[in-house]
């Protein structure tokens, strides 16, 4: 699994909270398949 976290939420908000109120921009869940098919390279918009 990948994840992806605001900038600013990272430096603002303490990761207890990150954690218990799942402020996740983007989840990725890829297998080493995926990860191969894509040579390894996620792009997030």
């Amino acid at each position: 699994m990948l994840y992806l976290f605001s900038r600013d939420t990272i430096g603002q908000v303490p990761w207890q909270r990150i954690r218990d109120e799942y402020l996740v921009l983007r989840r990725y869940d890829l297998t080493l398949e995926d990860l191969e098919a894509l040579d390894w390279t996620v792009e997030y918009p």
